[in-house]
């Protein structure tokens, strides 16, 4: 084990080395996408693009690589389509030596693009990412096998609770956050409503522990469907007429295909 980490500190030292050499010609940058949070890795690869497509003209490579933790393999399988990336057991030591050599930091370094689209490059532009002809195909074959059929409309709800980041993260304290976390059952009220108005509501939290007391057929747990995947994450929230959200990192999924989403209980605001 230690021989592996000893060759990848060297590999690493040569790809830096190469780096420093090919950007007298054309400069190369290395980021390190947040990829443990679904919202920041959502939003910063998405922004990015728009970004780079904005700026095209640019003589530049880029390089990326993923955090220790890929919080949906789904999203990262679109995007390295369109996004160079190399290992994160080379990208974080590249990434030290250049802090460590380089005396104008962000030299070789792309500048931090925010997960927050201040801009409004999503909405005025193109969707960045699209669902692939086959995936849509399994997605709708799964729709109906849910009960919805593809002429239903149908809403997705997102419900933030603490059970993602003490799963994910054991070992890490995540209590601050928990003023955001909202109580499911005070959405009963409003997805009765909507199956009044011939809404399918598809619940879609992760990893929520609790079942609402609601037997109507237009109500469905995702959460504990079968049908559960990464994949189909993007598929409803890409086919979902609208999505209700307490404002966490999933609701940047159905942001970069343009959909509207109500927000509500979300603190602090200003976010």
């Amino acid at each position: 084990m230690k021989l592996i980490n000893y060759f990848y500190w060297v590999l690493s030292f040569v790809l830096f080395l190469f780096i420093k050499i090919i950007s007298f010609f054309i400069k190369i940058r290395l980021k390190c996408l947040h990829s443990e949070r679904i919202g920041h890795y959502v939003m910063e690869a998405c922004l990015y693009l728009h970004e780079r497509k904005k700026n095209k003209k640019k003589l530049e490579f880029h390089v990326f690589y993923n955090s220790n933790k890929v919080s949906n393999l789904y999203f990262y399988n679109l995007i390295r389509k369109k996004i160079f990336f190399i290992p994160w057991v080379l990208g974080f030591r590249i990434n030290f030596f250049l802090n460590f050599f380089s005396f104008q930091k962000d030299d070789l370094r792309l500048a931090k693009y925010l997960d927050r689209d201040l801009d409004k490059l999503i909405y005025r532009n193109k969707t960045i990412l699209k669902i692939p002809e086959k995936d849509l195909a399994v997605g709708f074959n799964n729709l109906k096998k849910m009960g919805i059929d593809k002429s239903k409309k149908f809403v997705c709800l997102g419900i933030r609770d603490e059970q993602y980041l003490k799963k994910t993260f054991p070992s890490k304290s995540y209590k601050k956050h928990n003023y955001r976390d909202t109580k499911p059952e005070n959405f009963i009220k409003l997805i009765k409503f909507l199956n009044s108005q011939g809404f399918y509501v598809i619940k879609m939290n992760k990893t929520s522990e609790k079942i609402l007391p609601i037997t109507n057929p237009l109500f469905i747990d995702y959460t504990k469907s079968k049908f559960a995947s990464e994949s189909m994450d993007f598929f409803l929230c890409n086919q979902c007429e609208f999505f209700i959200s307490t404002g966490y990192g999933f609701d940047s999924v159905p942001r970069i295909f343009k959909k509207p989403i109500l927000i509500v209980s979300m603190a602090p605001i200003g976010y």
